[in-house]
């Protein structure tokens, strides 16, 4: 019986020896081969073609930001770089990373640590979903991990960037459309265009004797140029009066014509003018004949403004341009008022009252006010009239001009015999304009060129030459600044007085369409139309922060802000 029952009772506990050690070696086994045969069941997470590789992606883990990017990946690891980001990081300093795929599980490494991480994933488009577990222990082959959470990731949009074609600078239409004779009013007057064609000097006087005996309503013409395949609702306009002394000219000389051309094939609406001439050989009537050419000109701006929809004009930027008498006619647009009505356009024992600057030519009210001036070698008689207005003025005049001084003096000190100073009143030339000018804070340039007189755009055979060029170019960049000002551009919040990097700018500028913002060394976290959030990358090579915009007007902008 003894026997018996130590078999009884020895035999069960050798068993449970015998299945503890079984079992165990099985769950090994079985550990063992699910590991292996799991090892690359599940791919990796970045391998997902939603996933793109060099784009950001950013969120939040315990109420800290995270912005990586992944710069390698392959099937089982993947590389990158990675930064943190507070209310007040202005420079990050980016950091690598690197996953590695082992078995079911993930091994992060960053900033000298390494987790253990088990990982399920959800990838979108937008962005992925991340369920982490971290290892707790480990015992041989079987490991336990705490859940930690879900993180979720959005992915990164940069901001579309683009230039656009520098309208108003650079010429982008090759095609132009001339409307040719628009008829813009009626007054009473001599003539109204003489080309003198090769007429000597004495031919032109007698021929204007007998037109200017008697007076004749005349129609009051112009040509305009635009744009051909231009889609731009509203365009700046600039208005062209040709030269010669009020008594000979023509809307179609070669200056104002090829004026017109360069500046149409640059984005502008263009006109060129004719208006009335002529004056009987008295000290009166020469300055008449002054002020009827300012009364057309008047009348010529309010037809335009008055048609702008039609002609597709921005009455906001009006811009009047003249050479020689031209330009006397157009600094008098921009400065003179009824105030300073000449004495001899009032009514007197020998002539009638021509009336107020906007009364003749057309019975149109229209308003406007003309923002620059494209003065060549032109003049005024009063220096205080320059008061009346803030236009800018860009001038260009020779200093050897002895039909209209740069100075101050009588026009046409050529005439040997000296009777100009019988017939005509002393002049303010461009020199003593802009010495105003600058005095009044108008925006202004003088070109003076040197050792050169009167007409010094054309040759000896009246042929564009390249002074022409170099007016027009001037003029360009002069205009452009009434579109663009220099003072636009990135400024950032608060404004420093070091050249510190900050991460908050905006863009001063009105009247903007469309704000594209572009960074290198750093990266856009967001942007509101004119102001822009941004991180620098401190190890970067270059920090540059870029804008293009395009304004109501169409006129493409670019800036850089460096560090």
């Amino acid at each position: 019986m003894k026997k018996i029952f130590k078999i009884k009772f020895s035999k069960p506990k050798k068993m449970r020896r015998i299945l503890l050690i079984s079992s165990f070696i099985i769950a090994l086994c079985i550990g063992f081969v699910g590991q292996i045969l799991a090892k690359n069941k599940i791919p990796a997470f970045w391998t997902d073609g939603k996933f793109e590789i060099y784009n950001y992606y950013y969120g939040k883990i315990n109420d800290t930001a995270y912005w990586f990017r992944f710069t390698d990946i392959s099937e089982n690891e993947a590389k990158g770089e990675y930064f943190t980001l507070t209310n007040t990081t202005i420079y990050a300093d980016l950091k690598e990373f690197s996953f590695k795929k082992n078995k079911k599980n993930y091994i992060l490494n960053f900033d000298n640590r390494s987790l253990d991480l088990k990982i399920e994933a959800n990838v979108s488009n937008n962005g992925f979903v991340l369920k982490c577990s971290k290892l707790k222990s480990k015992f041989l082959f079987f490991k336990k991990y705490v859940f930690l959470g879900n993180y979720s990731f959005k992915k990164y949009s940069k901001p579309d960037f683009k230039t656009f074609p520098n309208r108003y600078k650079e010429e982008i239409f090759s095609d132009i459309t001339v409307l040719k004779d628009v008829e813009y009013g009626k007054a009473e007057g001599y003539w109204t265009s003489y080309n003198t064609g090769s007429d000597r000097y004495l031919n032109v006087l007698v021929k204007g004797f007998l037109s200017s005996l008697f007076k004749e309503t005349l129609s009051l013409k112009m040509d305009i140029y635009m744009p051909k395949t231009d889609e731009l609702a509203k365009r700046p306009l600039i208005m062209f009066i040709h030269g010669g002394a009020f008594y000979i000219g023509d809307k179609e000389v070669e200056t104002m014509v090829e004026m017109c051309k360069y500046f149409a094939k640059r984005g502008y609406v263009c006109a060129s003018i004719n208006y009335r001439l002529g004056f009987k050989v008295a000290k009166a009537s020469i300055e008449r004949a002054g002020y009827r050419a300012i009364q057309d000109g008047h009348a010529a701006l309010r037809f335009l403004v008055n048609k702008s929809e039609t002609y597709r004009i921005n009455p906001d930027y009006i811009f009047v341009g003249g050479s020689s008498a031209g330009g006397i006619t157009a600094l008098n647009l921009a400065f003179m008022r009824n105030k300073n009505r000449p004495e001899t356009s009032k009514k007197s024992f020998l002539y009638s009252d021509l009336g107020d600057i906007e009364t003749d030519g057309n019975t149109l009210k229209d308003k406007f006010e003309i923002k620059a001036v494209i003065n060549m070698w032109g003049a005024v008689n009063n220096l205080e009239m320059i008061d009346n207005s803030k236009a800018s003025v860009i001038s260009f005049h020779g200093d050897k001009d002895d039909v209209v001084p740069i100075d101050h003096g009588h026009p046409f000190q050529d005439i040997k015999v000296g009777v100009n100073s019988l017939f005509l009143n002393k002049t303010y030339g461009s020199l003593p304009i802009h010495i105003k000018l600058k005095e009044n804070a108008n925006r202004e340039f003088l070109h003076i060129f040197e050792g050169l007189g009167h007409s010094l755009n054309v040759d000896e055979n009246d042929k564009i030459n390249k002074n022409f060029y170099t007016i027009c170019d001037e003029s360009k960049d002069f205009l452009y600044e009434e579109i663009v000002p220099k003072s636009w551009g990135i400024f950032s919040i608060p404004p420093t007085l070091t050249n510190r990097a900050l991460s908050l700018y905006e863009a001063k500028a009105s009247g903007v369409k469309d704000y594209f913002w572009d960074i290198d060394g750093g990266i856009i976290i967001s942007t509101d139309k004119n102001k822009v959030r941004v991180v620098w990358f401190k190890e970067a090579d270059k920090h540059v922060l870029k804008l293009s915009f395009i304004t109501e007007l169409n006129a493409g902008f670019y800036s850089e802000y460096e560090f």
